[in-house]
């Protein structure tokens, strides 16, 4: 089956439009006072209570009085005051084209690409450590919290959210702690700055920002966010971490290229059990385990766990890893502006407790959380990302990965593809036709007769080529080109079309600006159809045929669907990490 953009991992390339787009901010506020005049029911509802309230206050002493008119006022500006005037549009677009995902490079080849004052864009913070909080603020906070929420207690990194202070009760905790400053702490408060130690840090940063600035006081740790310039659209992207969560039971880079120099067949003639109880009945790369998540790590609460769906265990647990693989110490950039793209299709409530509802079932099902729940879960300010784009999706995640690293749009990128598998859709592809009847993808080889699936996730981190080598970080590859397109009308909806896939390719070359005859590895899309193959082959054939010598050494095709199956929305990623395994092994040294 084709996907809906045409790749091949070594040398991907597309073509992305961006349709208008406009960020709007809104006065909630005034519109609430609007309402309350041009409604006379409500207007008399309003009054009545208002009266009632004014019989009880007339009761109180001039002290309580004092306390409740303040309080009143603090929980009045929540609901009618005017917000602030809001920021001006962040980007208008009528239609951009940019050139997207990419071919790996030597890490030893291509300067360091020049930077582009002119092209700045959203900033990114600085990854220095957040300063410790001092004592006295802790304790003023702990304090607060036990007057608003009686018996309430929280360590210095736990989430205001997970001890349930109720909005009610957020009120009388920012009144309490505005009481013990001496200064006016807003209501919203524990969402800019959601743990006591953020807040402590916010508050300490506030108290001496006459000598730090404002815009130190204003980010949450006190580190004042930089402005980061554009980079040429062409500038090479280092690969700098990976990770990966395959079947067999591998789940590290080094694992995965053992099993690939062994040639390892990790597909199971039969699912495991807990796939079978699943309904799984096919051949296929499951994994070896049931996707847990080690919530305690993450600070999330065990009622919510449960409901979180597979995609988005897999997913969070892969991140981490790749980061861990980056070396990049997560308190770095917690907080900062990293893009996360996650590229996911499938069933969104696989692996989710379907049984119960409550209130953690949509966000835990919606296969569109995959990224916001590792940059919620992270702390990552920058944008946050799903694409679904079938077979392509982590691939066309890269592009825009890649696309807002080369706009200065943040410094890091983290891009994941996560594939689980459901009974009913596999019921429904072989109805189809288009699994194999034998169990195996036999990529380019006589016996294809069809793909089997897989379940898996894969995870890169990316950093600008330039910016790697300052900071002396491994880089396993760099992409140096790309391009994206579509078949358009072909023979059918899910058939592949030779003249779209020789374009495709011959767009990356020009976006890599090298020559055919430069490229030495190609790991291809190779998904083992009998139809899909030969026409990938072909085209691969004519543009890379073209200013080869006769006698030159044969290009290598490979695919990675031969040793676990294929991954649909996280089969471009394991093609991109196994390439970037390729580049790393055969050239580091």
């Amino acid at each position: 089956m084709s996907s809906h953009a045409k790749l091949s991992t070594a040398l991907c390339a597309a073509r992305f439009r961006l349709e208008t787009s406009v960020l709007l901010c809104v006065a909630g506020g005034a519109c609430a006072l609007r309402l309350e005049v041009k409604s006379p029911l409500f207007a008399l509802l309003v009054g009545v209570g208002l009266f009632q309230l004014l019989r009880v206050v007339a009761l109180w002493s001039p002290a309580q009085q004092a306390t409740g008119l303040t309080r009143m006022q603090r929980l009045l500006g929540v609901i009618v005051a005017p917000k602030a005037s809001p920021p001006p549009l962040i980007a208008v677009a009528d239609e951009v084209s940019v050139p997207v995902l990419a071919a790996e490079a030597s890490p030893c080849a291509a300067a360091a690409e020049p930077r582009t004052a002119a092209r700045t864009a959203v900033a990114s913070a600085a990854v220095t450590a957040p300063t410790q909080p001092s004592s006295a603020t802790m304790r003023a906070i702990a304090a607060a919290l036990a007057a608003a929420k009686e018996g309430a207690r929280a360590g210095p990194n736990v989430t205001f959210a997970s001890i349930g202070l109720s909005s009610l009760e957020n009120v009388g905790f920012a009144g309490e702690l505005s009481d013990a400053l001496g200064f006016e702490i807003d209501v919203t408060i524990v969402y800019r700055c959601p743990t006591p130690a953020e807040l402590a840090r916010w508050i300490d940063a506030r108290a001496t920002r006459d000598g730090a600035g404002v815009a130190a006081a204003a980010a949450p740790g006190g580190r004042a966010p930089e402005r980061t310039a554009g980079a040429p659209s062409d500038a090479p992207v280092a690969v700098v971490g990976l990770a990966c969560h395959l079947p067999g039971g591998v789940s590290s880079p080094d694992a995965l290229w053992k099993a690939l120099v062994e040639g390892k067949d990790h597909v199971l003639a039969k699912p495991p059990a807990h796939s079978a109880d699943a309904g799984h009945r096919f051949p296929g790369g499951y994994l070896a385990e049931p996707c847990a998540l080690d919530g305690a790590f993450f600070a999330i609460r065990p009622t919510e766990v449960k409901h979180i769906a597979a995609n988005q265990r897999l997913a969070l647990e892969c991140v981490w890893h790749a980061l861990e693989d980056a070396g990049i110490d997560h308190a770095a950039i917690k907080g900062t502006a990293v893009g996360v793209y996650v590229g996911a299709g499938g069933s969104p409530s696989s692996g989710g407790d379907a049984a119960a509802n409550s209130a953690f079932t949509a966000t835990g099902a919606a296969t569109n959380m995959c990224a916001n729940r590792i940059s919620y879960a992270l702390d990552l300010r920058g944008p946050s990302v799903v694409l679904d784009t079938a077979c392509s999706s982590s691939l066309v995640a890269l592009h825009a990965a890649l696309a807002a690293l080369r706009a200065g749009e943040c410094e890091l990128a983290i891009v994941a593809g996560v594939n689980v598998l459901d009974a009913a859709v596999s019921d429904t592809l072989e109805k189809a036709g288009f699994l194999s009847p034998s169990g195996k993808c036999h990529a380019f080889g006589a016996r294809a007769d069809g793909y089997v699936r897989a379940e898996g996730c894969g995870a890169v981190v990316l950093r600008l080529q330039s910016s790697a080598r300052q900071r002396g970080e491994r880089i396993y590859a760099s992409v140096i080109g790309s391009a994206v397109n579509s078949d358009g009308k072909s023979n059918g909806l899910t058939a592949p079309n030779p003249a779209a896939q020789e374009d495709v390719l011959q767009r990356a070359l020009a976006s890599a600006d090298i020559l055919p005859s430069h490229v030495a590895y190609i790991e291809a899309h190779g998904t083992g159809t009998a139809l899909g193959d030969p026409i990938e082959a072909a085209a691969l054939g004519a543009v890379f045929g073209m200013g080869r010598a006769a006698d030159a050494p044969l290009l290598p095709i490979g695919s990675a669907k031969s040793n676990f199956g294929h991954l649909e929305a996280a089969a471009g990623i394991l093609g991109l990490i196994k390439a970037a395994l390729v580049v790393r092994r055969t050239t580091a040294h």
